[in-house]
C-alpha cells in the first residue's frame, strides 16, 4: 500500500534458547493506528520485523534524529498511514539474554532511569514535531517514566502524593 510506510508481523519470542512467547499485537491482519503504536511504547512490535520504506529513514525528524530509538523509528514511520500487520511470524526475538538491552534495563538501575529520561524527553520533542495532535496520550506515557524513575529512586512517598501516577 502506498499510504502506509512500515510493516510488520509477529516474531517468537526466545530466552536462553527457549520459546517463551509470540510477539503479535493483533491477530489479524490490519492497520495498526497510529494512536496504538504511540500507546505501545515500542514494544508491542519486535524490531526485527519491520520493513520501513528508505524515503522514512532519508527524511527523520528531530526527535527520530536525537534519539534513533526503534520506537522513534515505529511512530515517525506510522504517521502517515498506520503500522500495516501480517500475522505470519517471520523472525525471532532475544529477550532477557546476557548483554542484552531488557536485560539491562531490569538488572541496571542507573540505566533504567537514565533510559527513561530519555523516553521523557523523546515524547516532550515527539510531540511538539505532531503539533501536539497526542498531547493527552504523550503527556500519560510521559508520567509512566516519571513514575518510573520514582521507582526506581525509592520515592514510594512522592509516587503516593502524586496523583498524576494513579492514572497510569
Amino acid at each position: 500500500r502506498k499510504d502506509i510506510d512500515i510493516c510488520t508481523h509477529s516474531a517468537k519470542v526466545l530466552q536462553n534458547d527457549k520459546q517463551i512467547g509470540v510477539v503479535a499485537p493483533e491477530n489479524k491482519e490490519c492497520v495498526i493506528p497510529i494512536e496504538k503504536v504511540i500507546e505501545g511504547k515500542g514494544g508491542f512490535v519486535a524490531t526485527n520485523s519491520w520493513l520501513i520504506r528508505k524515503t522514512v529513514i532519508d527524511t527523520l525528524p528531530e526527535f527520530a534524529k536525537k534519539y534513533p530509538i526503534d520506537y522513534a523509528y515505529q511512530v515517525y514511520a506510522s504517521l502517515r498511514g498506520g503500522m500495516y500487520y501480517l500475522t505470519d511470524c517471520m523472525s525471532v526475538y532475544n529477550f532477557m539474554n546476557e548483554g542484552s538491552w531488557s536485560k539491562k534495563r531490569k538488572t541496571d538501575i542507573e540505566f533504567s532511569i537514565n533510559e527513561s529520561k530519555k523516553m521523557i524527553d523523546l515524547y516532550t520533542l515527539m510531540n511538539e514535531f505532531t503539533e501536539y495532535k497526542y498531547n493527552e496520550m504523550i503527556k500519560s506515557l510521559q508520567a509512566y517514566y516519571e513514575y518510573e524513575i520514582e521507582w526506581y529512586q525509592g520515592n514510594l512517598n512522592r509516587i503516593l502524593k502524586n496523583k498524576k501516577y494513579m492514572k497510569i
